[in-house]
């Protein structure tokens, strides 16, 4: 009887130990984890890269080197006046194609209120092919306008995140590439 007792106080001291062992183990490991520390001093950052949506010269640069910003604060400029002549130019070619669908939408209804008798089948087509083709450049025309004021917008490059601006080599007259950091 004493072996077994023996026997019994040896495993339940083994599972003492194992059980023990795993708790301290599983607390360094949180430990660790959730307050990293290293000797050396390092410290991990994340790191944003910042590169334009547009390409062109920059014009303005408004944050220095280790300068501390927020998320939507501007950091630099590109030649804006370049994409706002753009966008007029796509404002003057909706204005044009407007005019265009609204003519061809007139002669479009005056050709539908004729009779049959006085206009050919294939004039009638022609003047609906026609019209057609002034509303899909109409469509294209808004689109390209659309494209220009995005362009107009993004020539503002703003900080996508809180931080710190490092490593600003960046000067005026610079030429920047989409999409490039």
């Amino acid at each position: 009887m004493k072996g077994n007792f023996a026997w019994l106080g040896r495993l339940a001291l083994t599972v003492i130990v194992v059980v023990a062992a795993l708790a301290v183990g599983r607390e360094l490991w949180v430990y660790y984890m959730e307050q990293p520390w290293t000797r050396d001093g390092r410290v991990r950052a994340d790191v944003v890269q910042v590169a334009p949506d547009v390409s062109g010269f920059v014009t303005e640069v408004l944050v220095k080197d280790n300068q501390k910003v927020r998320r939507g604060d501007v950091l630099f400029r590109i030649d804006r006046e370049r994409f706002a002549l753009a966008l007029r130019q796509a404002e003057a070619s909706v204005a044009g194609h407007q005019a265009t669908l609204d003519q061809a939408n007139a002669d479009l209804k005056r050709y539908n209120a004729l009779t049959t008798d006085a206009v050919s089948q294939q004039k009638q087509e022609q003047v609906l092919a026609t019209q057609l083709q002034a509303k899909a450049a109409f469509d294209q025309a808004v689109a390209d306008r659309a494209l220009a004021q995005l362009n107009l917008d993004r020539s503002e490059v703003h900080a996508s995140v809180n931080g710190v601006i490092t490593n600003m080599d960046l000067r005026p007259g610079a030429y920047v590439t989409a999409g490039r950091a």
